[in-house]
């Protein structure tokens, strides 16, 4: 077979690559060279894989044949079907990737030209005589249904008498052959096909290596290359391949975003275009796609909480921006419901979940007991185009929007249907669980189907999948302990087998080889070629691979002032830094949003308080195992009020008889956790039961604890309080209000807070420091226009109630007091708290969204998109390190 090198392929009528991703790379290549050319037509050879040109030509060269030439999710699911019919898979706990391994024997075998009978000196192998007996099963079914596979058809092809196709040019583009391919080649031209191998010649190269502390940092330095060549020159072509892509892909698409994103800080200039993922799942590429599946997924039987939250959160199911904010609305209203604990069908159908949607939105109730009456209706089995013509129904039950802005995405939901279907005959009846994992590993075997751009930057996984007609490639993760490749030899193949006909990554030394050659490959392909790893990973040290040493190492500055592409761009740490002061306006309106939390907030962080109580954002409560935070400390602050509510003296509670007790301590439980679980109760029973001994615990651990107490009255439950201080009204609920009598003051006030012990607990010596703190219960002293003779926080757990606070009269509560400074009163105190709360007031109300350095924690997690908590932090230290240089 010729090789040709040149930077235009030869004419021909087809071009052969080894998979889809390098096709696609290669039709890029050819459109990009013609244009070049200046030309605005041209007449191009067809790009096919080497699958589908196989395909193609078997089913040319055999019209008449009766056999049906299976496709790979059609083999896949024959294998499937044979291993888990086979005796061995009772012992198994999954069988997903000993399919792959089967299948990927059965190409090894026919690739190599072997047959089973090769492999009759391992028989005493389990693995290998599995293998024999289900590669029997497989050929066997073929047989019987006049099926055929890909490998049969390809050594069906070899085997044949191959004719000539008129005017038949054909040019290999992949690395290197295996025999089968390579008996196939040679079996076509010596029918009189013309068959030539090609690659481009490139004879400017130039290749070097840097290295980076982190995996950040690596990527950030190739994004910020790619973005300054294509801002100097947009008609470019990069790429840059990251090996953890698959593993890294939100993280990294991320970086790639925020630095291509011309509203991003240092970036002057705008890039003609962004990036694209040639190894991206279509999933992931494609939400149209994925809002079809969360459907789908919410009426399967696995479908809970997280399904049917990003189902009222999709923009695909409704049809205005104002009904897409309702069910926002609603989802963060269900997170303190008890169904979120049940698969949506129970919850729906026994949960109370239903009742509850009508009370809040009739026609969504009415959409989706329409679905669940079509799912209902279904069963639990059926064949694949059955689960199909089901899935139809579903989606356009619920309004699923099939929008003209994701041509590509529809096409491609479309063809995976198609294919799914195609697995009837194969799969039989089928669950619903089983039938939308074949449906997602169809969809994430697919590639893009939209036309690719012939200029911009394109990222890559694997370094073997680098195409041709890039004008720089930067290769990352190079590191000593990913590269070379380790070996990766079929489990279930002998590996003396393996290891006597060469089969790739089959031993260390294949696998060093391998990777010496897409080494040697991927420097020569390109006009300039970057070869880096990080440093450091977690916690360990890593040393650059050995395939790379051999090429000179540049720091990244060096890099770029030799690149003369970027000798007027800043590749990293760009200082040009715009600052733009935008201060949020005066608070319109009296009212303070968000209580005392929006105002202890504003003590601490007030960018987060202008977010709270301006803005009135707030974290989605989490959904968790049992009761989440909140929704405990609503329990017990509601049985408490329960129990209490006929504001027994201390002299009532300590003549309760222990039977007395035992029943208010139930009835208030009861009540309290009854409210919570509605509905639920009866299928959430184990955990009902669990909870309930929990607070009944609480409940009697606080009992016992207020008995240790000197004598108390309880004034108030549950006090509404509307405060009006610094101009603005305040509004929140102290827990309990007790009055204490002592000889020297008959009407003094103790504010009591409960606390659960399930989030983060005030610290009463916070109260009296400079700058008060958790300012909550200070707040409330100064509501209560009587005297108050302490604050306290009662912390309620089931082994002990602790109390701590402050209180002017000794032994009112166990335990000692927080002690005020020597220069104050407890009246001075108050005066104290009454000028800092002022104070806060008055910031918040004219708009402070100041971060405090000190205490940044409270701008992190959910609220760092918004707070820009990190960047801000980083700008401080900047400016730090700044003054120091200058000093």
């Amino acid at each position: 077979m010729d090789f040709i090198k040149s930077k235009k392929p030869p004419k021909a009528s087809a071009l052969v690559a080894a998979n889809s991703i390098s096709a696609k790379q290669l039709a890029i290549y050819i459109a990009q060279i013609n244009l070049a050319e200046g030309l605005q037509a041209w007449e191009a050879p067809s790009v096919s894989t080497y699958q589908a040109w196989v395909s193609e030509l078997y089913l040319y060269l055999n019209p008449d044949n009766r056999c049906s030439l299976l496709n790979t999710a059609q083999s896949r699911a024959l294998w499937q079907k044979v291993i888990q019919s086979s005796y061995v898979s009772k012992n198994l706990i999954g069988t997903d990737n000993l399919v792959d391994w089967a299948m990927d024997a059965r190409r090894k075998l026919s690739g190599w030209r072997l047959k089973p009978e090769n492999l009759e000196k391992w028989s005493n192998n389990i693995e290998v005589t599995s293998l024999c007996r289900w590669s029997k099963d497989y050929e066997q079914i073929l047989k019987t249904e006049g099926w055929i596979d890909f490998n049969d058809a390809e050594n069906d092809l070899g085997n044949s008498q191959l004719k000539s196709k008129e005017n038949q040019s054909i040019i290999w583009t992949g690395m290197d052959f295996i025999p089968t391919q390579s008996y196939l080649f040679d079996r076509f031209a010596q029918a009189g096909n013309n068959i030539k191998t090609w690659q481009p010649d490139n004879a400017c190269r130039e290749v070097v290596r840097t290295k980076f502390s982190t995996f950040s940092d690596e990527i950030e330095a190739s994004a910020k290359w790619a973005r300054n060549k294509l801002i100097e020159k947009p008609k470019q072509r990069l790429a840059i391949v990251i090996p953890t892509l698959g593993k890294r892909r939100q993280e990294t698409h991320r970086i790639f975003n925020e630095i291509l994103d011309p509203t991003a800080v240092g970036l002057a200039q705008k890039t003609d275009s962004g990036f694209f993922d040639l190894s991206g799942n279509v999933i992931d590429q494609n939400p149209i796609i994925g809002s079809a599946l969360t459907a789908l997924d919410l009426f399967s039987a696995d479908g809970g909480f997280n399904e049917f939250s990003r189902w009222l959160r999709s923009s695909f199911y409704v049809d205005t921006l104002n009904e897409l904010g309702r069910r926002g609305v609603l989802e963060s209203r269900l997170r303190l419901k008890m169904e979120v604990h049940l698969d949506f069908l129970t919850a729906f159908k026994k949960g109370g979940l239903a009742e509850y949607l009508r009370s809040e939105d009739s026609q969504l109730a009415t959409l989706l007991q329409g679905a669940v009456k079509l799912v209902d209706n279904a069963g639990n089995w059926a064949v694949p185009s059955d689960w199909a013509q089901l899935w139809g129904h579903l989606l356009r039950q619920l309004h699923w929007q099939q929008s003209k802005s994701y041509p590509e995405g529809l096409s491609l939901w479309e063809s995976a249907l198609n294919e799914f279907v195609q697995l009837t005959p194969i799969l039989g009846d089928i669950t619903a669980q089983t039938a939308l994992k074949e449906l997602r590993r169809i969809l994430n075997g697919q590639t893009r189907s939209a036309p690719l751009p012939v200029h911009g930057l394109f990222l890559i996984q694997r370094l073997e999948d680098v195409g041709f007609g890039y004008d720089g490639i930067w290769a990352t993760g190079l590191a000593n302990n990913s590269w070379p490749i380790p070996a990766s030899p079929n489990p279930i193949l002998p590996l003396a087998l393996q290891s006597k006909h060469g089969m790739p990554l089959a031993t260390p030394e294949a696998a060093l080889e391998y990777s010496q050659r897409i080494t040697n490959r991927i420097v020569k392909i390109a006009p300039k070629t970057i070869l880096s790893w990080h440093c450091i990973s977690g916690e360990e040290s890593i040393d650059p691979s050995p395939l790379i040493l051999p090429y000179k190492e540049f720091s990244i500055a060096d890099i770029s002032s030799k690149d003369k592409d970027l000798k007027n761009t800043n590749l990293i740490n760009s200082n040009a830094i715009e600052i733009i002061c935008d201060d949020p306006p005066p608070v319109q309106g009296e009212k303070i949003f968000g209580g005392s939390y929006t105002l202890d907030m504003q003590s601490k962080c007030p960018l987060k308080a202008f977010f709270l109580g301006r803005l009135k954002a707030s974290t989605p409560e989490p959904i968790v195992l049992g009761l989440s935070p909140m929704q405990r400390g609503i329990v017990i602050h509601k049985a408490m009020e329960l129990l209490l509510s006929k504001k027994p003296t201390q002299t009532d509670v300590k003549n309760w008889t222990e039977i007395e007790r035992k029943e208010n301590i139930a009835y208030s439980v009861e009540h309290a956790l009854g409210t919570l679980f509605g509905k639920s109760r009866a299928v959430l029973k184990n955990l009902f039961e669990s909870e309930y001994r929990r607070m009944e615990s609480i409940l009697n651990t606080y009992i016992e604890a207020d008995l240790r107490r000197s004598y108390f009255e309880i004034n108030a439950l549950e006090k509404k309080v509307c405060f009006d201080i610094g101009g603005l009204k305040i509004n929140f609920k102290i827990d309990r209000l007790d009055t204490l009598k002592t000889e020297n003051n008959a009407s003094e006030f103790l504010i009591i807070d409960y606390k659960t012990g399930t989030g983060s607990s005030p610290n009463p010596s916070n109260w009296f420091n400079e700058q008060p703190t958790d300012i909550q219960l200070p707040l409330y002293a100064l509501a209560i226009t009587e005297d108050v003779g302490g604050v306290v926080v009662a912390r309620l757990a089931q082994d002990k109630t602790s109390y701590s606070g402050y209180w002017q009269v000794k032994g009112v509560f166990p335990g000692r007091p927080s002690k005020l400074s020597d220069q104050e009163s407890w009246d001075s105190q108050l005066s104290l708290w009454q000028s800092h709360i002022e104070k806060l007031v008055e910031e918040y109300a004219q708009g402070d969204s100041r971060l405090f350095i000190g205490n940044l924690d409270e701008a992190k997690k959910t609220f760092a998109p918004l707070t820009r908590v990190y960047e801000q932090a980083a700008l401080v230290e900047h400016l730090i390190d700044g003054e120091s240089s200058d000093q």
